[in-house]
């Protein structure tokens, strides 16, 4: 998940991942501008999952779904 500390909606994304979140890597675009930069994140939370980006808040069924669990 690429995020930012500052970010309101990337705390409820964590909060939605709970027990879950260790098995996530957060990357944060505010420590790692250039990783973001290279991914083309321009908003955050957002997911790259099968090469595909996907942007917002996403439930713990739209993540299974989009990775193909």
């Amino acid at each position: 998940m690429y995020a930012s500390k500052t970010c309101s909606h990337c705390e409820q994304q964590k909060q939605i991942l709970g027990e879950y979140l260790s098995l996530f890597n957060i990357v944060d675009c505010l420590d790692n501008q250039e990783e973001c930069s290279d991914k083309l994140i321009e908003a955050v939370p957002a997911w790259i999952i099968n090469n595909q980006k996907y942007v917002g808040v996403k439930s713990l069924e739209e993540l299974k779904n989009l990775a193909g669990c």
